[in-house]
């Protein structure tokens, strides 16, 4: 058979071919497939519709296995791809750790945990979040105290600890807490390894390091319950937060004078400072003579103590101010 052409009213002949009959039957395919995927999709755009009421979050539409998150009379759960309810939309909040099989809820202001088909892992008793992703145990608070629980809802440490106070350190073995008003750590066969004298205890590090307090004076201990730098110090740690990074110096004051000590106690930097901040990198601001400049971790000053005000800075570049005036500086 020969080759078709179209031919206009003036008897020319039209360079375009018609459509062959492959042509023809790749686009009914086409047409097929896409009328599937509207068929399939259709319930599940009627659920969005129906229960798709607003956006209640940026995790509105979080989508797993089939599954999205939806919003309906302002409460979420999950519907299925034929627009059926799989995670009863009653929830005031909810999030989905994909590979943890668990959920997050809220419902009536109290928080607990749901698996991947909506049954109830940890009751829904708690007054914040519980949750186990990597861990055997985790702290929650019911009707305003801490305690300890474990992944089948079992009770490791009593409801009666101070929220504050109550840290669970499972990689280091102890909890700690209060009691009696004063705080210390026991291990998870409730045996006390580190004694009940402190009135505040820092958080660990990764070493197993803290900073404690004890009878006013501030010291080092480690989660062995040794002292590990002796209740010398008057403050330690920016701003009084208690906290050792895992690898830089220690602010700590002495009377009316700051300066740096290791985790082992041994003084880098000498007393000598008005006010100092943590160090960020290898470089910390500190303030002489009402000026603020910067040092590195020997105690060379590598910024000149000749700025009035300390406002912000990195590991690379600070904000500060002088004679009024707003200033960048960078790290030499």
């Amino acid at each position: 058979m020969g080759q078709e052409f179209k031919i206009n009213d003036c008897g020319e002949i039209i360079r375009e071919k018609l459509p062959k009959k492959r042509n023809v039957i790749f686009r009914v395919i086409i047409g097929i497939f896409g009328l599937v995927c509207i068929i399939i999709a259709f319930p599940f755009i009627v659920g969005m519709i129906r229960y798709g009421e607003g956006i209640p979050g940026d995790n509105l539409g979080d989508y797993f296995d089939n599954r999205i998150l939806v919003w309906h009379n302002g409460k979420r759960g999950y519907i299925d791809r034929l627009g059926r309810e799989v995670i009863p939309i009653k929830y005031d909040a909810i999030d989905y750790f994909s590979g943890y099989n668990q959920m997050i809820v809220c419902e009536n202001d109290k928080w607990g945990l749901l698996d991947y088909e909506g049954n109830v892992i940890i009751p829904i008793v708690y007054d914040k979040t519980v949750s186990f992703l990597q861990q055997n145990y985790c702290v929650a608070i019911k009707d305003g105290k801490a305690g300890v629980i474990d992944k089948h809802n079992n009770e490791i440490v009593s409801f009666a600890h101070d929220p504050e106070t109550l840290c669970c350190y499972e990689e280091l073995g102890i909890i700690v807490c209060d009691r009696q008003g004063r705080v210390g750590a026991f291990n998870f066969n409730k045996k006390i390894i580190i004694p009940f004298v402190y009135s505040r205890i820092g958080y660990f590090n990764n070493i197993g390091k803290a900073i404690a307090i004890k009878n006013g004076k501030y010291g080092i201990i480690d989660n062995k319950g040794n002292v590990v730098v002796d209740f010398l110090y008057d403050e330690m740690g920016d701003y009084g937060e208690c906290y050792i990074g895992d690898d830089r110096l220690i602010s700590m004051r002495k009377k009316n004078r700051w300066g740096f000590i290791d985790d082992n106690g041994n003084e880098i930097i000498l007393p000598q400072y008005e006010e100092v901040r943590d160090f960020f990198g290898d470089w910390a601001p500190v303030k002489k003579n009402g000026k603020w400049g910067f040092i590195d971790e020997q105690g060379k000053i590598i910024i000149d103590l000749i700025y009035d005000d300390l406002y912000s800075y990195g590991e690379h570049s600070a904000t500060v101010s002088k004679a009024g005036k707003e200033i960048e500086i960078n790290r030499p």
